[in-house]
């Protein structure tokens, strides 16, 4: 049953970040009207979704976007926004408590300026560091999100206390795939023994650091080392970072992007979409769509007899053809030593939960 949207309100932001997934301001979209957003909401709290996350592009830039959270909260969604930043001052945070938002996520990459704004872009640092300390001081729950690159991977630890400092108390670490904009700027992928080289490090610190006491520190974990895989059980957990046969048969989420498009996964969001809203109502699209079929194995010869396989189930469905369009398996595995899992799984280091959401591992 459905649990959560990423309603895509814009592709128009005030920035242009080097690994944007949805190229904003790079590809040009029309968008969803008002009237046309409280239609897809009433069809998804039809099919049970409780969850709405805002993102963009920039959502603050649409002038209705508080009648947009106002719409959800009328129909009882728990609401989320995603912001660089750059436009969070004090009547906009007034707006937003008063049409109900219950957390906002700002991003940021670094507690250095240099290395933050590289990506981003200049000043960007500045602004979301003078977001966080505004909305710290509201009624909106906040969590700083980073996306982690060759070139920050060295800062996270740093940035993680620089933000409990400041008095964060919820992280979020996403593993950059090279999908949107980043498709072009693959050099800032961290292939498998960097992540896991970057992923113990890190480790290492918060457990030596009374950080995680008070803070949830959500970070992806993109894989599963081979001695560790009896532990796990992904067929238990739920969104969409449960892998991609979870969610072929769970079909607890879905991105509606701006134009209309639905997504099962932001990793396809290079594909094929499930359907169209304009084309046809979200519940014949969750329930008839044939795109759902590429989320099942496609029984990779590669795959076929290992040891391991219940684990990743031939791993990202998506992942293989961002570098080979002719590999049929996840080809980040690293067979003895690393098995890929779905490159948006989380895992909070607060209390040692791992899932397929952030709302299933966080305190």
């Amino acid at each position: 049953m459905l649990e959560e949207i990423d309603l895509h309100v814009t592709n128009r932001c005030t920035t242009q970040c080097n690994y944007c997934c949805y190229q904003s301001n790079r590809l040009k979209l029309n968008e969803l009207s008002i009237e046309e957003i409280r239609k897809v909401l009433f069809e998804a709290k039809e099919l049970g979704a409780r969850h709405i996350h805002i993102t963009g592009g920039e959502p603050l830039i649409r002038k209705d976007i508080f009648d947009i959270v106002a719409i959800c909260k009328k129909m009882g969604f728990f609401v989320r926004m995603q912001t660089n930043g750059d436009l969070v001052n004090q009547y906009i945070i007034k707006e937003l408590e008063q049409v109900g938002l219950e957390e906002i996520m700002v991003s940021l990459d670094s507690y250095q300026e240099k290395i933050n704004d590289i990506n981003r872009g200049n000043g960007e640092f500045l602004k979301a560091i003078n977001a966080i300390k505004l909305l710290l001081n509201s009624k909106i729950n906040v969590r700083v999100n980073s996306v982690i690159t060759k070139q920050n991977c060295k800062d996270i630890y740093n940035t993680i206390s620089y933000l409990h400092k400041l008095g964060v108390k919820n992280y979020s670490g996403f593993y950059f795939s090279p999908i949107g904009s980043g498709k072009k700027n693959k050099e800032l992928w961290m292939n498998p023994q960097e992540y896991i080289n970057f992923w113990d490090d890190l480790t290492h610190k918060l457990s030596n650091t009374c950080i995680i006491n008070d803070m949830n520190i959500i970070v992806e974990k993109g894989y599963i080392k081979w001695n560790e895989c009896m532990e796990i059980d992904v067929s238990s957990f739920s969104g969409c970072g449960g892998g991609c046969l979870n969610n072929y048969k769970k079909r607890e989420y879905l991105i509606i992007r701006c134009d209309g498009n639905v997504y099962p996964c932001i990793m396809s969001i290079d594909g094929e979409p499930l359907g169209n809203v304009f084309n046809e109502s979200l519940m014949e699209i969750y329930n008839r769509s044939i795109i759902w079929e590429k989320l099942k194995p496609i029984g990779s010869n590669y795959c076929a007899g290992c040891d391991n396989y219940n684990i990743c189930v031939e791993g990202c469905r998506f992942f293989p053809r961002l570098y080979d369009d002719e590999c049929d398996y996840d080809d980040r595995c690293v067979y003895g030593e690393l098995i890929p899992i779905c490159p948006i799984m989380k895992y909070n280091h607060k209390n040692g939960k791992m899932g397929g959401s952030s709302d299933e591992v966080i305190n």
